[in-house]
């Protein structure tokens, strides 16, 4: 499938939103390995690409305002992740399909996400990103990002 890199997109974007959304309001570490099963480097000791694109979806999501982290942990994850105060008020905004009855976005998602339904996950995603734009302003240290 031409695609196939915007279902896991998607879906690491999903996972990485709901994970913090359950630590919320801590900051906590976020892993790749906490987004996908662990996959062997190459054997020039490189991540594999599909751990490289979870680990981008984390910078991206910060880059876009949706997280801010404090460094970066190797290509492994981010250090001290929390969710933007427009991220949380966006995971809670009652999402507008008439199917999901007046379910906040991040129990559609969950729900998504639990079953494993790419089409469904891409769907919300999109709305979410789509949704609610935000203009950012990014900090002077990597991964700050806060919005204006």
């Amino acid at each position: 499938m031409r695609d196939l890199h915007l279902h896991d997109f998607y879906r690491d974007c999903a996972r990485i939103l709901l994970l913090l959304l359950s630590t919320f309001p801590q900051r906590a570490p976020l892993y790749v390995e906490d987004l996908i099963d662990p996959e062997p480097a190459d054997e020039f000791g490189l991540p594999s690409r599909r751990h490289t694109s979870a680990f981008a979806a984390m910078l991206w999501l910060a880059e876009e305002g949706w997280l801010r982290f404090d460094d970066t942990i190797r290509q492994d994850g981010i250090e001290r992740a929390v969710l933007t105060r427009t991220a949380f008020v966006a995971l809670f905004a009652v999402d507008a399909n008439p199917a999901h009855d007046g379910t906040p976005l991040a129990a559609a998602l969950e729900a998504a996400v639990r079953q494993g339904s790419s089409s469904q996950i891409q769907t919300l995603m999109e709305r979410l990103l789509s949704e609610f734009p935000h203009p950012i302003v990014v900090g002077p240290r990597l991964g700050r990002v806060d919005s204006v």
